[in-house]
């Protein structure tokens, strides 16, 4: 889809995208035809999905051999997070700290260790400038946060 960020904003461009141009897919979606996933809110049926593949990536249903892929509460924890969800490289590093986590060997509740996680990387955004990290360090960071948690 050709928008562009400031765009995919406006509230207005998915009301219209769900109500007008394709009206079968958010009712398809969510039969109980919430407003929420209706309008453009952000919780609209497809203004969520268009964000979670422009902020983690266009193929949201990869994943590495051997490992699950992120389920709803997952995606949820990342994407409505402001703080997590406004850096795509801390989000997708997220997503592969899940997976090399699981490549380990983990065996427990992969949405918990992740809710762990993600309160302690909040709560350090406030002294530790992530933003402005290396991936590889980034990477380590949150291998050692989610080892914490663990």
């Amino acid at each position: 889809m050709g928008i562009v960020p400031a765009d995919a904003a406006e509230e207005g461009v998915w009301s219209f995208i769900a109500l007008v141009l394709v009206p079968e897919l958010a009712p398809w979606r969510f039969p109980t035809r919430h407003v929420d996933r209706l309008l453009g809110k952000p919780r609209n049926a497809l203004r969520r999905l268009w964000w979670r593949a422009h902020v983690l990536g266009p193929d949201l249903t990869w994943v590495p051999p051997g490992c699950s892929p992120l389920n709803e509460d997952e995606f949820v924890q990342i994407m409505e997070r402001p703080t997590i969800a406004k850096n795509a490289r801390l989000a997708q590093q997220l997503k592969q700290v899940l997976w090399r986590t699981e490549m380990k060997g983990f065996k427990g509740n992969r949405a918990e260790l992740l809710r762990d996680a993600i309160k302690l990387v909040r709560a350090e955004r406030s002294h530790i400038a992530m933003d402005a990290m290396h991936n590889s360090v980034l990477a380590d960071y949150l291998d050692g946060v989610v080892g914490e948690c663990s």
